[in-house]
């Protein structure tokens, strides 16, 4: 029976490019999504490669074995519900890998509650659903890390989308929750402890019956 899944570590401010690189080195299959972004300093525009969930990183790891990840240098904890080590859904890390590897601008992005949920039929990033708003002229697909309240958004083509749910919104008795203040780190959006760690529990109970039936 398969014990290891994606978990979220929570680590040191600026302490994630180097627990990547050590939990690597310690032969972990660590994941560190980044994006590029172009800043001005005193004297020139410099482009940098920033971690796109900041202070977090996701370690595939069985949990049951996690000591060695926590003493290592950086690593603050590992992310769950209350006492509740919760699992990433395998889904939302390969939605984030496809959008790390394309050739799109993507960044970080306030979690959203709102929105028509959307799969995209065409593209780079065909098949990946998330939830579409639109800015400045702009499509943008959002992709969420649940248990973070963290998302990542990407510029697509309008034409690649397709509306697989109607608009929802949490006044009509739909996922409770409004939109973020803007500021990728300090989302006001709150949601009740239960409702996601409700979520996540289904999530790994799902993925537990999944493995029992493929070793029957």
């Amino acid at each position: 029976m398969n014990t290891s899944y994606w978990y979220a570590l929570r680590v040191r401010s600026n302490a994630e490019h180097k627990a990547h690189n050590l939990l690597e080195s310690m032969g972990y299959n660590v994941f560190l999504p980044t994006y590029r972004v172009r800043r001005k300093w005193s004297d020139r525009m410099k482009d940098l490669t920033l971690p796109l969930f900041s202070g977090y990183l996701f370690c595939f790891m069985d949990i049951n074995n996690r000591l060695p990840v926590l003493q290592a240098p950086g690593v603050l904890n590992v992310v769950g519900c209350g006492k509740i080590l919760t699992p990433i859904p395998e889904e939302q890390i390969a939605a984030v890998r496809r959008m790390v590897s394309s050739t799109l601008a993507i960044e970080p992005w306030p979690y959203l509650q709102t929105g028509d949920a959307v799969r995209l039929q065409h593209g780079p990033l065909a098949g990946i659903e998330g939830i579409v708003v639109e800015q400045r002229s702009c499509t943008r697909l959002i992709v969420r890390i649940n248990l973070l309240q963290r998302a990542v958004a990407a510029d697509v083509d309008p034409q690649w989308v397709e509306v697989t749910t109607p608009r929802f919104s949490p006044l009509h008795g739909r996922n409770p929750g409004s939109l973020a203040n803007g500021h990728e780190d300090t989302p006001i959006v709150k949601h009740r402890s239960s409702d996601l760690c409700s979520d996540a529990k289904r999530a790994l109970d799902e993925a537990h019956l999944t493995n029992s039936v493929g070793l029957r």
